[in-house]
């Protein structure tokens, strides 16, 4: 295997763990062991978060694939994926820090200090890792790019 095609492998493999884990989130919230309060305010502000965790399990298990397969969609798809992990880390953390979560760690609050930093760490690295190792997709084929837009109407 060329050191290209690991570096493409672990990136799929962090897109991947993100989407499982972004899963078992919600899992986890929806029994209970994943909340760490039970306030109406945070409840209501974790069910904020649904459409937004499914555009950012969906942007990930897309870039997981596209980089397994060497395919250079993941880069724009990957990018994508790793801003919405930032974004969504950015909002957990200042939520937290809001509401003075981060000084009660007890064992949900400290697995949501994990994925906060996580998510943030992660996208971080990702996005970074993405770019600086673009030179390992082959260039998109003209014949596979036609696929990626709707065909301009014949005049």
């Amino acid at each position: 295997m060329r050191a290209r095609d690991s570096r493409l492998r672990l990136l799929s493999a962090i897109y991947g763990l993100g989407t499982a884990g972004n899963v078992a989130y919600w899992v986890g919230f929806a029994a209970g062991p994943a909340r760490t309060a039970e306030s109406e305010e945070y409840l209501d502000f974790e069910r904020s978060f649904p459409l937004a965790d499914a555009y950012l399990a969906a942007m990930s298990g897309a870039a997981s694939i596209a980089c397994w397969r060497g395919d250079p969609r993941a880069l724009p798809v990957g990018l994508m994926a790793s801003s919405a992990s930032i974004y969504l880390g950015c909002l957990d953390v200042l939520y937290n820090l809001r509401h003075g979560k981060y000084r009660d760690l007890d064992a949900a609050m400290g697995v949501e200090a994990v994925i906060n930093a996580t998510s943030l760490g992660l996208g971080v690295f990702t996005a970074w890792a993405l770019w600086r190792w673009r030179g390992a997709f082959p260039p998109l084929d003209p014949a596979r790019r036609r696929g990626l837009l709707p065909e301009k109407p014949s005049t």
